[in-house]
């Protein structure tokens, strides 16, 4: 993978418009178009495997320095931004001690993801050397993924407890399924299986996905995001975008996929930001139409990202993330 793939960019385009579409949603809006956007989460996770499956760490020396230099690149940023948050939660009365175990542990907000991201990292390693065993790690990972995130619902949803989303949607065993699937499709770089079981597996998971939103709503008032139902779903999804069929039909040196794969070549700093966006500037502006919030909160977080590129010195754009 020497060259850049620029559809892994569209895909991380369309990831990233998917998780604003979610932070968008409002319980009036289209529920069924809701859980086709429970897959960013998964989509985003999947195409992260799929590079760090290329990684070459085979001694201890090579993974400190994997570590040293990954995980600084997502979470000094992750800090940056979630500075305001620190001094907004202090101001607004939150105690030190709690707002600060929030700032260092990426609580504040939507940082859960730079918590997972950064297990992925430090586990990395020591899944690069078990590729023999990848059919029964995948297995395990996804038994694993969906009792969690089953029970979480339980938890949550159906007991009506309240948790933090950095502890049931941060730790590792949370998504891990996804985070397998890319490793494996991108230790074997033939993507070329049959479709049909991939859109059986993404038609079944959403059409599940949204009778069990359905029934939550109706009887919790909560539910429409992630479940195993819609983790099923996102699987036979990402399957789906990640063969090279889909690929090469996707491919099109047209408008519309230039700006997607510009948008997910700047996904990272997309997702620092937007929330600023949508709570200081979008909400305020009393927009009904949920795809016309999610239009304008994507337009300008990347014009503010733009504007950051042009006025802070280039060597300051890794603290954050830019």
């Amino acid at each position: 993978m020497t060259n850049r793939n620029l559809y892994f960019d569209f895909l991380r385009g369309v990831a990233i418009i998917m998780v604003i579409g979610i932070h968008c949603y409002t319980i009036d809006n289209n529920i069924l178009f809701r859980q086709v956007l429970n897959a960013a989460v998964p989509l985003f996770i999947a195409v992260s495997g799929f590079f760090l499956s290329q990684k070459v760490i085979k001694d201890r020396d090579q993974y400190v320095v994997f570590w040293r230099k990954q995980i600084p690149k997502v979470y000094v940023p992750t800090l940056f931004w979630s500075l305001p948050l620190l001094i907004l939660a202090v101001y607004r009365g939150v105690g030190i001690g709690k707002s600060i175990v929030n700032f260092f542990s990426c609580g504040f907000s939507i940082y859960y993801f730079i918590v997972f991201i950064i297990q992925c990292y430090l586990i990395l390693p020591f899944v690069l050397r078990l590729e023999s065993k990848y059919n029964k790690i995948m297995w395990g990972s996804s038994l694993m993924s969906i009792i969690w995130v089953g029970l979480m619902v339980r938890l949550t949803v159906i007991e009506g407890i309240s948790l933090p989303i950095v502890v049931y949607a941060g730790p590792l065993p949370c998504w891990f399924m996804f985070f397998m699937l890319g490793i494996i499709l991108g230790k074997y770089s033939v993507r070329n299986y049959s479709l049909w079981w991939p859109i059986l597996i993404t038609i079944c998971g959403l059409v599940l996905s949204s009778v069990s939103a359905k029934y939550l709503l109706y009887v919790y008032h909560s539910g429409v995001g992630i479940k195993p139902t819609a983790f099923v779903y996102a699987f036979g999804l990402i399957l789906f975008l990640f063969n090279v069929k889909i690929e090469n039909f996707i491919k099109k040196e047209n408008f519309i996929y230039k700006q997607i794969v510009w948008i997910g070549s700047i996904s990272f700093p997309i997702y620092l930001v937007h929330m600023y966006i949508l709570g200081f500037v979008v909400s305020k502006m009393s927009i009904s139409s949920w795809s016309l919030r999610i239009i304008i909160t994507v337009i300008l977080t990347s014009m503010l990202i733009v504007v950051l590129k042009k006025i802070i010195p280039n060597n300051l754009h890794h603290y954050i993330g830019i």
